[in-house]
């Protein structure tokens, strides 16, 4: 599997099919003597701009911090992914999870609806 083309950018979806954004940075481990595993994906802004500018990232992680309160990027276990209809899907409800967390402060605090629309 080419990690960066199959895996980075690709869409995902929670249980409910609900979009959850897109994969924004794979987490692999190393161990001597071993292949590289993968362990899990982030999803995050910050993960994103990381990939194109660190020092962009950092002031966009403290950013988010007080926005919203991550203090990490949201992380799904490898092994929490399925493949499916063109998407990777993960257990779980994307409203119940951080990675939303921006546009539901950007609806509440700039655009004055609701959260959960």
């Amino acid at each position: 599997m080419h990690l960066a083309a199959d895996v980075l950018d690709e869409q995902l979806v929670d249980v409910k099919h609900q979009k959850a954004g897109r994969i924004d940075g794979v987490i692999v481990s190393t161990r001597p003597g071993q292949p590289p595993r993968v362990i899990a994906i982030e999803v995050s802004p910050v993960t994103l701009v990381a990939r194109v500018n660190w020092r962009l990232a950092r002031w966009l992680g403290r950013l988010d911090a007080r926005i919203t309160g991550r203090r990490t990027p949201f992380r799904i276990a490898w092994d929490a992914l399925r493949y499916r209809d063109r998407s990777f899907q993960f257990d779980g409800d994307v409203d119940a999870t951080p990675i939303n967390a921006v546009e539901h402060w950007l609806r509440t605090h700039v655009t004055g609806w609701p959260a959960n629309e």
